[in-house]
């Protein structure tokens, strides 16, 4: 758990990553936190 001082320093530094990425042109993506075992696994 992050209290809101610590939000705000995390997000001016993700907010800076995100923009000096942009200027090279990545782009965001997500990936999931929890996946299926089976996935993980190459069994499915």
């Amino acid at each position: 758990d992050f209290l809101p001082v610590e939000t705000a320093k995390r997000n001016y530094i993700f907010d800076t990553i995100r923009q000096i990425y942009h200027l090279y042109g990545f782009r965001q993506i997500e990936t999931p936190a929890m996946e299926m075992l089976s996935t993980l696994m190459g069994t499915k």
